[in-house]
């Protein structure tokens, strides 16, 4: 069986879609969650306009976003991000490591 990961981090509670992330101690969402942890808090979801040979989420605020890449195995990942979401289209190549993550703020 295979599991669309993008549908298991975009969990519904109280009638909203809720995606959200942990990096380096820092919780980003979509929506304000109840945690110990710094957030910062998005507008939307955009990981629908990122096409990427591994997994990637990205959320947007307006003034800034940012993509959220793991990887659970040495690879290069490439991923090309929608005008919808940097303004302009762009085209990121990453080589990540066993449990490794990126983060890429824009």
């Amino acid at each position: 069986m295979r599991l669309d990961l993008l549908s298991e981090w975009c969990v519904p509670c109280n009638g909203k879609e809720v995606s959200l992330f942990l990096y380096e101690g820092k919780l980003y969402a979509n929506v304000e969650v109840d945690s110990r942890c710094p957030q910062e808090v998005f507008d939307r979801d955009v990981a629908g306009y990122i096409n990427c040979d591994g997994y990637a989420l990205a959320l947007d605020k307006g003034e800034g976003a940012v993509a959220f890449v793991p990887s659970g195995m040495r690879q290069t990942i490439k991923a090309e991000i929608a005008q919808e979401v940097f303004r302009e289209p762009q085209v990121v190549e990453l080589t990540l490591y066993p449990g490794e993550a990126r983060l890429r703020r824009v």
